[in-house]
C-alpha cells in the first residue's frame, strides 16, 4: 500500500473519529437544552397549579383560575411536544382542559374558608403575595393586559383584606365563646379597623355596626369611647402592611 493511501486513509479516519465527537458533543448539548426547557416549563407548571390547589376557592376569582390554567396547558401542550412519550404530561394535559371547562360553566359561589390558627392566615397572605407576583410577571410579558393585571390585583388585595379580617372574626368569636373577653376586645377592635380602612363605598358599614354592638356589649359601654385608641394603633399597625402592598403593585 502506497505512503500517499496511508496518509489518506489516516486523515479520513482522523476525520470521522473528530466528526462522531463533534456529533456527540452536539447531541449531548441538545439533550441538557431539552432538559433544562422541560426543567423550566414543569416548574413553572407546577408553582401555577399549587396556587390553585394551596388558595381557597374564594380568594380566587373566576377569570383569574382561567387565567392560570390556560397558562398551565400552554406549557403542558408545551411538555407533550417535546416528551410525546411521557404519559405523565399527557394526563396533566388532558386532565387541564376538564378542568377548564368546569370552571367556565360554574356559577357557584364557594363559601369563605374557616382560617383556624395564625399559621393559616399567614400563609393565605403569602399565596395571595405570590399569587399577585404571577399576575405581575404575566403583565410584564403581555400575556396579560396591564389594565387587566390591574384589576386582578385590585381584586387579590381585596381577598387578602378579606382574609385578615375573617380571621380577626373567627379569632374574636371563639375568644367571646371562651370567655376571653379581652383578646375577643382586641380582635373585634382590629377587624373594625380593617373595615373601616377598607370601606370606601360603604361595602363593610352594616358589618361594622353588627361588630361594634358585639363590642358594646363586651365592654358595658359605648365603643367610640372606650375602644378609640386601641383602634387607632391597629389602623396604623394595618395601614403598614396595606401600603407596602400598593405601593409594590399600584
Amino acid at each position: 500500500m502506497s505512503t500517499e493511501i496511508i496518509i489518506a486513509l489516516s486523515a479520513l479516519g482522523i476525520g470521522v473519529v473528530l466528526g462522531l465527537i463533534w456529533y456527540g458533543h452536539n447531541k449531548e448539548k441538545e439533550r441538557a437544552k431539552k432538559a433544562l426547557l422541560v426543567a423550566n416549563l414543569s416548574e413553572r407548571a407546577h408553582r401555577l397549579q399549587r396556587l390553585l390547589d394551596m388558595l381557597p376557592a374564594a380568594y380566587i376569582e373566576k377569570d383569574v383560575k382561567l387565567l392560570l390554567l390556560n397558562q398551565i396547558r400552554s406549557r403542558m401542550e408545551r411538555l407533550v411536544e417535546i416528551a410525546p412519550s411521557n404519559e405523565k404530561f399527557r394526563k396533566n394535559y388532558d386532565g387541564l382542559s376538564a378542568q377548564i371547562s368546569e370552571t367556565q360553566s360554574s356559577t357557584a359561589k364557594p363559601p369563605s374558608p374557616q382560617l383556624k390558627t395564625p399559621e393559616e392566615a399567614k400563609e393565605i397572605q403569602k399565596l395571595l403575595q405570590d399569587l399577585s407576583k404571577v399576575i405581575e410577571s404575566l403583565a410584564a410579558n403581555k400575556s396579560v393586559p396591564v389594565p387587566t393585571a390591574k384589576k386582578y390585583l385590585l381584586n387579590i388585595h381585596k381577598k387578602y383584606v378579606e382574609a385578615n379580617i375573617n380571621y380577626s372574626i373567627q379569632v374574636a368569636d371563639q375568644s367571646r365563646r371562651d370567655n376571653k373577653t379581652k383578646l375577643a376586645i382586641h380582635q373585634y377592635q382590629k377587624a373594625i379597623a380593617e373595615l373601616s380602612k377598607n370601606n370606601q363605598n360603604n361595602t363593610f358599614t352594616d358589618k361594622i355596626y353588627q361588630i361594634k354592638e358585639i363590642l358594646s356589649s363586651l365592654t358595658g359601654s359605648s365603643e367610640e369611647e372606650d375602644t378609640s385608641d386601641a383602634l387607632s394603633s391597629g389602623m396604623k399597625e394595618l395601614a403598614q402592611d396595606d401600603e407596602s402592598w400598593k405601593k409594590k403593585y399600584f
